[in-house]
């Protein structure tokens, strides 16, 4: 009968799951967003023989009114699912050691859980959300351009304007699939940094615990998604190293999955996670 396996990593395995349902939901919720924008804009441009010198200044100011709209959405939306995974990248650290027996935070109060491991720096978060909110916001504008760029080629004659709509709605990518256009960039952004996040988060969290508990560990654990996972990523998968050093994935030195040092190969769009280590919890 195979060994029962240890409570510590059966709590990894919910920290995943729940992080993995998290990442996916924050992306349907960005487009939907996007859908929702894509549905009101196709609505003012739908009929593009209309489209001449005369409208030309109420169609630009559509297009610039409605994806300021969705930037400004966009921003907010992603700030609040960044800290949600911040906390929650927080938060598995300790539940995974609290299921490992080395102390039970959670019969505590929040005051003396505090004095045990302080919360972590909300500078962090603050820089974080602010860096997305840059992101999301030039995707946004360099959408805008494009959009524009076609409204202007087909008023001026220069574009068939039913071919200028197509390419507008490339642009948008929401209708394609796979996703692409601004549909696929935005999610892009969301992802990678929502990984970034949590992952950031656990790291900082680990070097607390490290202080108390010097023989814990971290290790590299992959999504594993077929068609999805980065080879690199999958031989990684499992990888233990001491809290304080890098892990070691496709030749360079990265503290956690998606950390900001690794080129974008390694971090664009990353699922993997790193999470705490005993030798005594088995595999």
């Amino acid at each position: 009968m195979m060994p029962s396996k240890h409570p510590a990593l059966k709590q990894r395995d919910k920290v995943l799951r729940r992080s993995w349902r998290e990442d996916k939901s924050a992306a349907k919720g960005l487009l939907d967003r996007l859908a929702d924008v894509n549905r009101r804009l196709a609505e003012e441009l739908t009929v593009p023989k209309e489209w001449d010198v005369v409208a030309l200044d109420g169609l630009l100011a559509v297009v610039r009114r409605l994806l300021a709209d969705l930037g400004g959405d966009w921003q907010g939306y992603a700030a609040t699912r960044l800290e949600g995974m911040w906390r929650l990248g927080e938060a598995s650290v300790d539940a995974t050691m609290e299921a490992g027996g080395y102390l039970n935070l959670a019969a505590r109060g929040a005051e003396q859980r505090d004095v045990f491991l302080p919360l972590l720096p909300e500078e962090l978060l603050r820089a974080a959300s602010r860096i997305t909110a840059e992101l999301v916001a030039g995707v946004t504008e360099q959408a805008r351009r494009r959009i524009v760029s076609q409204i202007v080629l087909a008023v001026l004659g220069d574009k068939n304007p039913y071919d200028a709509m197509k390419e507008i709605t490339d642009i948008r990518g929401i209708k394609a699939d796979p996703v692409k256009g601004v549909a696929y960039n935005a999610e892009r952004i969301v992802r990678t940094e929502m990984t970034r996040a949590f992952n950031m988060a656990a790291q900082l969290r680990q070097e607390q615990w490290a202080e108390r508990v010097p023989e814990m560990k971290k290790e590299w654990v992959s999504a594993l998604v077929p068609g999805r996972t980065r080879d690199w990523h999958a031989e990684a998968h499992g990888q233990v190293v001491p809290v304080d050093e890098p892990f070691i994935v496709m030749g360079e030195e990265l503290m956690h999955p998606g950390d900001p040092a690794g080129s974008g190969a390694n971090t664009i769009n990353c699922l993997c996670r790193s999470l705490p280590f005993m030798d005594d919890w088995g595999s």
